[in-house]
């Protein structure tokens, strides 16, 4: 239970929550699935201008896709720890890949301890490349490669090495050297090419299954804190509500934002455990959680019900700035809806675009300075990943399968608030968004917030 509780909120039971109950029979990703990822990126790999290529990756996101391995396994350290994908050998299954792992010789068993998402087989088949404290890891690491090239290592034939985007400086740079010591015989060494990354970024359905689960939670959780907003409450009893209820709907890795009025003007700032919920001043919730590694991101922008009474006809707004604000926000939400359909398959959505749309509606209601961050961005295994929709990022078309953040914002500081009579006001908005072939759908499968009274 989180320590600032407050002791009226101690016995609330939150168990309706748990994702068994909201999603039964709901199973993790299973070894077939990462057997089904690493073959689509073996022939990924092949499609490109190289007629032999090899995916590298250290602990990662990335290697939580591909092999179920993480940081929490092995974390990072000046030694390079590397998981190199490859297209498949005569001694691979014919639906997978070839794996080879790079590790310090000495750590060669811890490394074959690791969980790695293998059936036997495909374990049998792994190739275990080590290096000695006295090796350049950078150079084992290329002869092994071009050994695996086989019949295609010849002079003059290009291949490359595409190295994911998480990979540090240090070891790309290593990785660049040892091939340029091979001369014209070396890879080209780069960021892997966009195809490889939109991998990730299409989810299938089962990644969309535990999604809408994660989603599903969230919201049912921010609906049932609303209900229990109380004024005078602080924002760290407001923080400690939203968190018990998504670790008891069974999410890990909470991350929550609880701030009271002219405070939700910064979208980023801490709960306080002094600054307390007044009567008419907005609630903001920005909050998620993981399951089954996959990542929730919500927000609503709430208003508690009046003390003296819950019937819905006494609530008011509290005032006229501040409906406006709200509903502007939430126009801007639908906005980008709309923008990502696509009527007939020619039309292709950037993510440029969906920002733009949502960024016009707060623009022509004199607030475009008061939204000061991108639209959205995607959300998977991680909170933040590709594709990112902001104004500037006008050749990442929008797939199917991909899910991302609609969020727009208004967010005036006391400071520089131009209403000679206001204090400071921010709103946010945020719903997860999945695209589909002719527009989207809302990953939770609920409906956005309706008023500040409904989330």
């Amino acid at each position: 239970m989180h320590p600032s509780t407050h002791a009226q909120d101690r016995s609330v039971d939150w168990s309706f929550l748990h994702h068994s109950r909201q999603c039964p029979h709901l199973d993790p990703v299973g070894i077939s699935e990462f057997t089904a990822r690493r073959a689509r990126l073996a022939r990924t790999l092949s499609q490109g201008d190289a007629e032999w290529a090899a995916y590298v990756s250290e602990p990662s996101a990335n290697t939580l896709y591909y092999l179920n391995v993480t940081q929490a396994g092995w974390y990072l350290s000046e030694r390079p720890w590397l998981a190199i994908l490859s297209p498949p050998t005569s001694n691979d299954d014919e639906q997978g890949a070839h794996l080879s792992v790079l590790t310090p010789a000495f750590e060669l068993s811890r490394s074959q301890r690791l969980p790695f998402a293998l059936t036997s087989e495909q374990r049998a088949s792994v190739d275990w490349v080590t290096w000695e404290e006295a090796d350049d890891p950078y150079e084992v690491l290329m002869d092994h490669l071009a050994g695996l090239r086989g019949n295609e290592n010849e002079s003059g034939t290009v291949w490359s090495v595409e190295v994911e985007e998480n990979v540090r400086t240090f070891v790309r740079d290593g990785l660049a050297a040892a091939a340029q010591k091979r001369g014209k015989d070396g890879p080209q060494v780069g960021l892997a090419k966009l195809g490889v990354r939109e991998l990730r970024m299409r989810k299938t359905a089962q990644e969309g299954a535990i999604q809408h689960c994660a989603a599903k939670i969230t919201v049912e959780a921010l609906r049932a804190v609303r209900r229990r907003l109380r004024v005078g409450m602080t924002e760290k009893e407001g923080e400690a509500l939203i968190t018990n209820a998504l670790h008891a709907g069974g999410l890990t890795d909470v991350s929550v934002i609880t701030l009271f009025g002219d405070n939700a003007a910064l979208p980023h700032a801490s709960a306080s455990p002094d600054r307390k919920l007044k009567e008419d001043e907005f609630a903001l919730f920005d909050v998620g959680g993981s399951l089954f590694g996959y990542e929730s991101d919500f927000t609503r922008t709430m208003l508690p019900d009046p003390p003296a009474s819950r019937l819905p006809r006494n609530r008011k707004w509290p005032s006229a700035r501040a409906e406006r604000v709200w509903t502007t926000v939430h126009r801007a939400q639908q906005a980008a809806l709309d923008a990502l359909l696509t009527p007939n398959e020619s039309s292709v959505v950037y993510a440029a675009d969906v920002d733009r749309a949502a960024r016009g509606v707060i623009e022509r209601e004199g607030w475009g300075q008061y939204f000061t961050h991108r639209l959205g961005h995607g959300i998977g295994l991680e909170v933040h990943e590709h594709p990112y929709l902001n104004g500037g990022n006008t050749q990442q078309a929008l797939l199917p399968g991909e899910t991302f953040s609609n969020e727009p914002g208004v967010y005036i500081e006391r400071a520089a608030d131009p209403d000679p009579e206001g204090h400071g006001i921010g709103v946010r908005l945020e719903d997860m968004v999945r695209k589909t072939e002719r527009g989207w759908e809302l990953v939770s499968r609920e409906p956005l917030a309706q008023s500040p009274w409904e989330p």
